[in-house]
C-alpha cells in the first residue's frame, strides 16, 4: 500500500512513470542486501482502491452519515461498553 501511494504521488507530481523498488539490508554480519522490484500493478491498484474506500467511509463517519463500527478492544470501546462479550472461533 505504501509503495502504491508513493508511486501515485510521484507520478502525479513529476508526470512520468515510477517503478517501486525496495532496497533491503539485513542486520547480519556481514549484511545481506537485496533489491526488490514491485511490478504487480493489479495488486497496487487493489490496495489503492481499498484505501479510497476506507477514506470515504471514514469521511462519512466523520460527517455523521455512517455510524462507526466498534472494534470492541480499544480504550474507547471498553470505556463505553462497546466490547464484544462473546467471541466465536
Amino acid at each position: 500500500l505504501q509503495m502504491a501511494a508513493y508511486k501515485t504521488m510521484l507520478e502525479a507530481k513529476y508526470n512520468k512513470p515510477f517503478e517501486p523498488i525496495i532496497y533491503a539490508v539485513t542486520k547480519e554480519t556481514p549484511p545481506d542486501t537485496r533489491a526488490i522490484r514491485i511490478q504487480n500493478v493489479d495488486a497496487m491498484q487493489n490496495e489503492l482502491d481499498s484505501l479510497a474506500q476506507s477514506i470515504k467511509r471514514l469521511d462519512d463517519v466523520k460527517k455523521g452519515i455512517e455510524k462507526p463500527k466498534p472494534c470492541g478492544k480499544c480504550e474507547y470501546c471498553r470505556q463505553n461498553k462497546l466490547s464484544v462479550r462473546v467471541e466465536i472461533f
